[in-house]
């Protein structure tokens, strides 16, 4: 918690207020994708160690799924999707919004942050 309280995930709630749904998209991903740069070594260590260490899944766990399930909710939004596409543009969501996708993007594929957050920004607005 202290952790966190030093350099606070991004406010999902904020990213409402953006209409555009591209914009809100790549503004979001951009926020997440530079927490996850500034916070690399703590968040690896909490994923790694949430899933086998009883006390910190019991803590972490709920408030990682409530977390993503949060900006997956958010950021699917900005799309009038019927129920087909809804259910694969929240896939894609969830698989650009994970830690493991950014760290694949930036440490093997030598992708930036910026570039990075664009090509998934542009995978999410093109889902049909």
């Amino acid at each position: 918690m202290h952790w966190m309280s030093q350099d606070p995930p991004p406010d999902a709630a904020a990213w409402l207020e953006i209409d555009d749904s591209r914009q809100r998209i790549g503004t979001a991903l951009r926020e997440i994708y530079s927490h996850y740069d500034r916070n690399e070594q703590m968040i690896g260590n909490v994923f790694r160690d949430m899933y086998v260490v009883e006390s910190m899944r019991s803590f972490n766990m709920p408030l990682v799924e409530e977390s993503f399930a949060a900006m997956t909710q958010i950021l699917s939004s900005a799309f009038d999707d019927g129920p087909d596409l809804a259910v694969r543009r929240r896939a894609i969501v969830s698989v650009a919004i994970s830690f493991n996708t950014w760290k694949r993007l930036i440490k093997t594929e030598g992708l930036t942050n910026e570039k990075a957050a664009d090509l998934m920004a542009h995978l999410i607005a093109c889902v049909r």
